[in-house]
């Protein structure tokens, strides 16, 4: 990469919402052969305003979003010219692309390790970034360094069975979690004690968490509340675990005022008449039950 195309990268990643950079960027690209890459960006750009307009505007325009899908299913190669995790002519479907550049990625864990140098060279960053895989949390952590992980906005573990040698991460790697919005983690593939130690005040984005047939307890409940983790959260679901009337109430009280609380579903747990009313008292319609 020549200084000059460098620079002109950096201006984008540095003002990633002004269309000015990308466009200047794309004249470059044209005046140094390669004639797709700047016209996607040139027409993603143009896209992107019309998608805030009137919808007269759009179909006026509609031509636009037509040579989008040329571009993309014909010159993909020529488009992303090096980047081996966005897939050619004939793939299944990958990223998401935003004003000319990657904006969404969708991967496996796999697919991470083997793809993060290219990722992490992005400018800009991409927006969303999401990591799936059926392991555990230390098998995870294994293989892929702090500032790959700091890309990853959501994150899903979809494993099978409870991993209870998991053990706490250090002061280094609590730093991992700068940009995760969305945590998964079904069927106990994360214990209760790395949730509040590795996912609490360390990952200050965090705004969902799925922990749905984990075998999670009045306890582990609580202990999330005293951390301080469901409070700031807006999506929390917690379906088919063993939390109770104990919980239940803990819940009702200290989320009860929560402003960011949007939806709390605690279908098929132990909670009986009792627990179900305080919840219904306190978070209303927040609330499903049942």
């Amino acid at each position: 990469m020549s200084p000059d195309e460098d620079a002109l990268l950096n201006g984008i990643a540095a003002d990633p919402a002004a269309d000015l950079p990308r466009l200047v960027y794309a004249d470059w690209l044209e005046e140094h052969g390669q004639d797709m890459r700047a016209e996607f960006i040139r027409v993603q750009c143009e896209i992107a305003k019309l998608e805030v307009g009137p919808r007269d505007a759009i179909d006026r325009n509609v031509h636009l979003w037509r040579r989008q899908q040329e571009l993309l299913d014909g010159h993909m190669d020529a488009i992303f010219e090096g980047v081996g995790f966005v897939p050619r002519h004939g793939q299944i479907p990958g990223p998401r692309f935003y004003r000319g550049f990657v904006s969404e990625i969708d991967m496996t864990l796999s697919d991470f390790i083997k793809h993060k140098e290219e990722i992490i060279e992005l400018r800009p960053a991409p927006t969303e970034l999401a990591v799936t895989t059926s392991g555990h949390y230390e098998e995870m952590l294994r293989g892929v360094g702090i500032r790959f992980w700091r890309l990853v906005t959501v994150l899903s573990f979809l494993g099978d069975d409870a991993d209870t040698s998991v053990t706490d991460v250090g002061p280094d790697e609590a730093k991992l979690w700068h940009r995760l919005h969305t945590l998964i983690a079904l069927n106990g593939t994360i214990p209760c004690h790395v949730l509040v130690t590795n996912f609490g005040l360390d990952a200050p984005a965090l705004r969902t968490l799925n922990i749905n047939n984990s075998m999670f307890t009045d306890l582990d409940t609580i202990n999330l509340l005293n951390a301080g983790v469901l409070q700031r959260l807006s999506h929390i679901s917690l379906i088919e675990n063993a939390i109770g009337d104990q919980a239940a109430i803990e819940m009702a009280d200290r989320l009860g005022n929560s402003p960011n609380l949007k939806e709390l579903d605690l279908r098929r747990n132990g909670i009986t008449t009792v627990g179900q009313a305080a919840l219904l008292a306190r978070l209303g319609s927040k609330v499903i039950l049942f």
